[in-house]
């Protein structure tokens, strides 16, 4: 499965989800072999239906917090949940592809900042061969300007970038984390290059996605541009591929001395002048 260089290490895969990989589907599938011998994971669909996990796609779970991934403290909601731990909750992945996890980050997403971009950046990279998809999972409140922020610093990705989150944490009964996650990685083992985000069935293009609901489940629209596809019983169609490269451009470095500067009606050139003076510091 491509190179197996340096980089950062994955996580091991939890022992509750080695256990639900071999589990299968009504007990209708091959057993489960282990020690470097074929393993078969039965999902959904009638019994005895099996996928050889050698020729399932490898996916790389990074998690970096958010609401998803948080639990009840003593201070309210905090990320705590490690992406092992996510993993635990959705033991059906296994009939979808083969996941390893590295625990990046466990941030609030509102102290997310472009630096944590490339961490993930440098974590995708020092892994790409290793991996034929990546899903992040990631807070809601900034995962638009994350996402879009990996689309300039990943460019022409072959394999999928996929950010996804919840609006509930995935230990809430009423959560959307785990038909997110589920949806992501279906997603993520597909062929859908480049940068994206997988919420609430809609998949969006990193660079369109903005979020526009703070209660919904349906928390992020496509802005100026229709959603790239939809997921419909776990069945992916797609309306648009993006554009890829055979080998994506990967950028390490950020110009911070970015500001946005909204004019209206009436406003006189001040304000630009003191963006224009902070830049320059």
């Amino acid at each position: 499965m491509g190179q197996s260089g340096g980089g950062l290490p994955p996580g091991p895969v939890s022992e509750g989800f080695k256990a639900a990989a071999g589990a299968g589907s009504d007990g209708g599938g091959p057993p489960a072999r282990h020690h470097g011998r074929p393993v078969w994971a039965c999902g959904a669909g009638s019994p005895g239906f099996g996928i050889r996990r050698e020729f399932m796609k490898k996916i790389l779970l990074i998690g970096t917090g958010g609401t998803i991934a948080s639990d009840v403290t003593e201070d309210g909601l905090a990320p705590e949940l490690t992406s092992e731990q996510l993993l635990n909750h959705l033991p059906a992945i296994s009939s979808i592809c083969d996941v390893e996890c590295i625990q990046l980050l466990n941030l609030d997403s509102t102290n997310m900042r472009p630096e944590h971009w490339l961490d993930m950046v440098r974590c995708i990279r020092e892994n790409y061969d290793r991996y034929d998809g990546f899903v992040i999972t990631h807070g809601t409140d900034t995962m638009a300007y994350t996402a879009a922020g990996l689309s300039y610093l990943i460019q022409g990705s072959p394999k999928p970038v996929i950010l996804t989150g919840a609006q509930k944490p995935i230990g809430f009964d009423s959560t959307d984390s785990k038909i997110n996650m589920t949806d992501a990685f279906r997603c993520a083992a597909s062929d859908l290059p480049g940068v994206s985000i997988v919420f609430n069935n809609h998949v969006i293009l990193g660079t369109r996605a903005r979020k526009t609901r703070t209660k919904s489940f349906q928390a992020f629209s496509s802005i100026n541009y229709p959603d790239l596809g939809i997921l419909r019983d776990g069945v992916l169609l797609r309306y648009i591929r993006q554009d890829c490269t055979t080998v994506p451009t990967f950028s390490d470095t950020l110009d911070n001395k970015v500001a946005l500067l909204k004019l209206t009606p009436g406003q006189d050139r001040s304000a630009a002048d003191f963006f224009w003076n902070e830049m320059m510091l």
